[in-house]
């Protein structure tokens, strides 16, 4: 059983961010977008400090659970940072060997649309949320970029996902390798 009185984390903000935390809510503004997130649930203190770092804390810890919870704030707070200061960038490849596959974006639909996967005649209708992320697709790729890793990375896995059978249409993975496959990420 871990017992300290007080765990803190610091974390320094980088020159072109702006930060505003307003309780347990962060606002984070940077070059490439501006993010909110509210940690409700781990009941720790976030504060600015005068020398620009945020400081992460929480007092009279008595279970492992309660410090990594300043860890994990910490490590969220670090990814919003990097978001609004480089972006993230997935990219996806189009493997099909068997039907031409083709993808196109509705942005008015908020969906991506999979044609022609394995010969179907309905297109798979993949809904994204693409409030925070660009999704292109140049040829056999779909670049999905965005501030937000985590609406960036959820819509990857939602189209790689969409792609894969599963349970009676399984085929052979060694024969059929037709499907969509993260090919980078960074």
């Amino acid at each position: 059983m871990v017992k300290h009185v007080f765990f803190e984390k610091e974390v320094p903000i980088p020159e072109n961010v702006t930060v505003k935390v307003d309780g347990m809510t962060v606002h984070v503004k940077g070059p490439k977008g501006e993010l909110t997130r509210t940690f409700d649930l781990s009941k720790c203190v976030i504060e600015m400090t005068n020398n620009n770092t945020l400081r992460i804390y929480k007092t009279f810890i008595t279970r492992k659970k309660d410090a990594a919870a300043v860890g994990t704030i910490a490590g969220h707070i670090k990814n919003m940072f990097k978001g609004v200061t480089e972006g993230y960038k997935y990219t996806l490849v189009m493997a099909s060997s068997h039907f031409p596959m083709t993808a196109k974006v509705d942005k008015a639909k908020s969906a991506v649309y999979i044609e022609n996967f394995y010969g179907r005649k309905a297109p798979i209708i993949i809904p994204v949320n693409l409030k925070n992320i660009d999704i292109k697709i140049k040829g056999k790729e779909i670049e999905i970029t965005g501030s937000d890793i985590e609406a960036v990375s959820q819509a990857a896995a939602k189209i790689t996902e969409a792609t894969r059978l599963r349970g009676r249409l399984a085929k052979d993975p060694t024969v059929f390798q037709d499907g969509i496959y993260l090919k980078a990420k960074s």
